[in-house]
């Protein structure tokens, strides 16, 4: 799939030294309004964020699990990604509304909120 759209334009992080131009892109298997699971690499890591529905409240929910793999080549993420999770070194957990999606919602993401995990995690 190509990415085309403009890229993400804001400057909502320069006061705190970020380069807001940075993006990191992704590659997702569902969508519903934005992608519900991804994975972005970014600075060496690999990010998988997964936002599963759930079936008691017929919605999905407003954080993203996070979690930091170990780096999968591509026919490692060729089949489900169901058990990835599993794989995970580390575990956190983002709100979806915390996540800069590309105009398309479908390319990248920007990679402050990944800069912020980093931070958090080490």
């Amino acid at each position: 799939m190509s990415c085309v759209g403009e890229p993400l334009k804001r400057n909502v992080h320069a006061s705190k030294g970020v380069d807001v131009s940075t993006t990191a892109p992704i590659i997702y298997r569902e969508f519903w309004d934005v992608p519900r699971i991804f994975i972005a690499r970014h600075n060496g890591k690999q990010y998988l964020f997964d936002c599963k529905f759930e079936e008691i409240t017929e919605d999905y929910p407003d954080v993203y699990q996070v979690y930091v793999l170990p780096n999968l080549g591509g026919t490692e993420l060729d089949g489900s990604w169901e058990h990835l999770s599993e794989r995970a070194q580390e575990h956190l957990e983002v709100l979806v509304k915390s996540v800069i999606f590309d105009e398309s919602k479908r390319c990248a993401i920007d990679a402050f909120i990944l800069e912020t995990i980093g931070v958090s995690s080490n």
